[in-house]
């Protein structure tokens, strides 16, 4: 940023801060008054990623950059948006005086909802040879989705994984 370090009468001394720029993902994401479990469902974004530029105190501050939108704008039937994107802080609050690219973005958003349900994972090993094999699984999984679909689902059963041809480690 700019700050004045010392004034007079005649003069006016000013410091000023070189600029820095960065890539950041775009999230969508709704006011902070919102319901915690509510969350936009979006499809269809011009972009996915925004350039930032700014002093480098400026740019340390940035946590994000988002397209934040007020919940009341959307019911459960997909509308296009363009907003413009902010330079957010940890705590949610805009970070001034920086400059993003692009300014907006376009995209498709209707009223979304979170919800944490089991997640089943189903695992067989048919095989006959002499190696032992161990795996771990989340046992929850966060699903997202319009209120009437997520508050009907109480667990995702996930395809069955057959271990038994895998000889070494890996993540599936």
């Amino acid at each position: 940023g700019t700050t004045v370090s010392d004034t007079s009468i005649k003069t006016v001394t000013l410091d000023i801060e070189s600029a820095y720029s960065a890539d950041m993902d775009i999230s969508v994401e709704y006011t902070p008054d919102a319901d915690e479990d509510a969350v936009p469902i979006v499809e269809e974004m011009s972009e996915t990623t925004a350039t930032v530029i700014a002093a480098e105190s400026k740019l340390s501050e940035i946590d994000r950059i988002a397209a934040v939108i007020d919940p009341e704008e959307l019911g459960e039937r997909m509308r296009p948006m363009s907003v413009e994107l902010a330079a957010l802080d940890s705590d949610g609050n805009k970070v001034l005086n920086v400059m993003i690219v692009p300014e907006t973005v376009t995209f498709k958003a209707s009223a979304g909802y979170k919800k944490t349900v089991s997640l089943n994972v189903p695992v067989k090993d048919d095989s006959d040879d002499s190696y032992e094999r161990t795996y771990t699984a989340p046992t929850t999984v966060e699903i997202k989705g319009s209120m009437d679909v997520i508050s009907k689902t109480t667990s995702i059963m996930s395809e069955e994984i057959d271990v038994g041809y895998i000889y070494e480690d890996t993540d599936m």
